[in-house]
């Protein structure tokens, strides 16, 4: 399965085949990948809560490229661990300078809003594991992307969540909240960004989220 088939399979269903491992992505791939992932960004925008960021394409393909790599990984296990390492250590490019933080942050999570399913499904290997280790870097890195996941051990050399790249942008920040509660990721309810505006969505119906109002202490 080429690069847009996997994306194509992942929008839709979220159930997906990878091509063996070691096939390099060929340029005309690439550039049908990026047709699939313009296509999925004009539906995310369309119902993002508010004024989405500008779209990243290069981003955006960068993460679609690093996702299948990690979920051919993922099922190709006897892959040597220096491999692993190698093909997942590439970083994410910026669009000629163009592109702000926030605008990474949107243009990834068109794919690595399934890196919390990803790293739940590779949590059966050991804890040491390169794929394992470094889909919890990418969480860390990527914190609007990974919502839902516990904190990175301090071993896997991944910083805590930080959500000031999402902050300039009040949309997204907005929509990082959003789906803190919907997840009832309480650790990222207590950034003092996000806990206002946490606070502020529930108001007078805490019980839409019991556990997440528990932590707020919002009494009804």
């Amino acid at each position: 399965m080429g690069l847009a088939a996997f994306l194509n399979a992942l929008f839709d269903s979220g159930r997906v085949r990878v091509s063996p491992w070691g096939q390099r992505l060929l340029p005309a791939e690439a550039a049908a990948a990026a047709v699939v992932l313009a296509a999925r960004e004009q539906v995310v925008r369309a119902e993002f809560p508010g004024d989405a960021p500008a779209y990243c394409p290069a981003a955006a393909l960068w993460a679609a490229e690093m996702f299948h790599h990690a979920c051919q990984l993922a099922v190709y296990r006897d892959v040597d661990a220096d491999a692993v390492r190698q093909s997942l250590v590439i970083a994410c490019p910026e669009d000629a300078g163009t592109a702000s933080p926030a605008a990474n942050h949107y243009s990834v999570d068109l794919v690595f809003q399934f890196l919390p399913d990803l790293t739940r499904m590779a949590q059966s290997a050991a804890s040491d594991d390169p794929l394992l280790v470094r889909l919890r870097q990418w969480a860390a890195a990527w914190p609007y992307s990974s919502v839902g996941l516990p904190p990175a051990d301090e071993g896997d050399g991944a910083a805590p969540f930080d959500s000031e790249a999402l902050a300039g942008h009040p949309g997204l920040l907005r929509a990082y909240v959003d789906r803190a509660i919907e997840r009832a990721d309480t650790v990222r309810l207590a950034d003092p960004r996000v806990r206002p505006l946490a606070e502020s969505a529930l108001g007078a119906f805490p019980q839409l989220a019991p556990a997440v109002s528990r932590v707020l202490l919002i009494r009804h």
